[in-house]
């Protein structure tokens, strides 16, 4: 089996129980892989700098899982600098304004109950369609 190279933007850090789910996943799961691994990077420097987690954790493959989305998301009209080998991936204002879009909408829009209704659709494998903020997000852009 040939082992996959470790580069930012192009692996997943093995986190993804199969990495191609990011080409057909829809713009929501996208974000929440972003938001997800995010929050598990945060989660795990935050418990370790507090003693919580008494070793330290290489949050590597965190950061790789992160960046092969961000890569990912010019599906949906995000701009993302031309990626270097060797290098993180870039983020761009394009991408801080999709990805504020959809995190206002989930951290702060939905009531609990509806956010409930979005992952019970999620669960089923139903239409999500109806869950996307208003607006656009390039309207972001030009504020």
């Amino acid at each position: 089996m040939k082992e996959e190279k470790k580069e930012f933007g192009k692996y997943d850090g093995g986190l993804l129980s199969d990495s191609s789910c990011v080409l057909t996943c829809t713009e929501q799961q996208l974000y929440f892989y972003i938001n997800a691994f995010g929050g598990m990077i945060w989660r795990l420097k935050h418990d370790m700098a507090h003693g919580r987690i008494k070793e330290e954790i290489d949050l590597t493959p965190y950061q790789y899982a992160i960046e092969y989305c961000v890569m990912h998301t010019p599906r949906f009209g995000v701009e993302i600098e031309e990626h270097k080998e060797g290098e993180h991936v870039k983020t761009t204002k394009s991408y801080w304004a999709w990805f504020k879009w959809w995190d206002e909408y989930f951290q702060r829009t939905l009531s609990q109950e509806e956010y409930d209704d979005y992952m019970n659709k999620v669960r089923n494998g139903e239409d999500i369609s109806q869950f996307r903020p208003k607006g656009d997000w390039h309207d972001l852009l030009k504020s």
